[in-house]
Formats: C-alpha cells, structure tokens, sequence
C-alpha cells in the first residue's frame, strides 16, 4: 500500500524558516510567534496581531501567500506618484474655449495631472533594492535606491512622509532596474 507521511514539526520547521525569510524582505515591521495551535504574526507599529491556524494541507508557500495577503491591504507602504504631462486640445475643446473667452489667444495644450498609487511589496534592505506595484497591475517593478532604502523607511514609519512626498523622494532618489511579471498561480509562488 502507497501512503505519503506528513510531519507536523517537519512542516512547522520549514515554515519558520520561509517566514524568517520573508519577514527580512518585508517592508514593514513583523514579529512572529509560533505555537501549537498556529502562527500570530505581529505588525511592530501598529502592534496589531493577527493569528492563522496550522493547516497541514496547505503548501507552505501558499500559507505566506496568505499572511502576505492580509498584511498587505492593511499594512504595506504606499506611494501616491503624481504625474502631470502636456496634452493637446481637440478641436472642439479649442472651439469651446475661443466661445467661452473673450481673448483670441487660445491654449492648444492642457495640463493633466495623473496619481498613480504604489505599493512597496519587498525590500532587499543590504541591496537598498525594493520591489514596488502599481495599483491595479500584476507586474513588479524592482528599483535601486541611492539612498539608504533603511532611512527611508523608518521615515515613512515615523510620518515624515505624505503618500505624494514619500514617492517624489523615491522616484528622485531610484533607478528602474527591470520589471518582474508575475508567475500564473494565485499562491505568490
């Protein structure tokens, strides 16, 4: 007869160590206590804790995914990037304007200012390397940052920064160094 054996501390002891791995790239602050009815993870700042039962079914992978998930709508950094570009009028725009006005000097350009919110999803804190996402896209957009990337983010913990002046000093301070596309399963593997 063929059976497959599951070891609960094996599981246990694998699971640590992901999450040890995962907790150093995070972005924000963690803490994590393990016990014999499952994981609380702790976010320092807030000191919100937050429990997920042992499910021994569940590859560990999609275990983190899941504490990933969570922590991630409530708590990662956010970046709110403005962009503003130069637009040309249409015609009919430019015909409005010349019979709203009474100047005959019409613009033929407008300006169109667009927020791009971002999500800071990792961080390679001896790298200063940071993993960033656009709201809305798959994609991960992996940035160098000139500056030390651990003062940064206690900045940003300590409210140094609005959402639109935390990404003005990341855009002006990083460089693109590639895009990740995202693998096709939902487990964050």
């Amino acid at each position: 007869m063929l059976y497959g054996k599951l070891s609960a501390e094996k599981y246990k002891g694998t699971l640590i160590k992901k999450l040890s791995n995962f907790c150093d790239k995070a972005p924000i602050l963690l803490k994590f206590i393990t016990s014999d009815r499952g994981v609380t993870i702790i976010h320092v700042n807030s000191d919100i804790r937050y429990q997920f039962d042992w499910d021994f079914d569940l590859p560990i992978k999609t275990f983190i995914f899941n504490i990933k998930s969570v922590l991630l709508e409530k708590h990662y950094p956010r970046m709110v990037q403005v962009v503003t570009t130069s637009v040309a009028l249409t015609a009919e725009e430019q015909a409005r304007l010349f019979e709203d006005s009474d100047s005959t000097d019409v613009p033929t350009t407008k300006i169109v200012e667009e927020r791009i919110l971002w999500t800071i999803t990792r961080v390679l804190v001896y790298k200063d390397i940071f993993l960033i996402q656009r709201d809305g896209e798959r994609d991960q957009y992996r940035f160098k940052m000139n500056r030390s990337c651990i003062h940064f983010l206690q900045g940003y913990r300590n409210n140094e920064y609005t959402l639109e002046s935390a990404a003005e000093f990341f855009f002006k301070n990083s460089q693109l160094i590639d895009i990740l596309a995202p693998s096709d399963d939902s487990t964050g593997e």
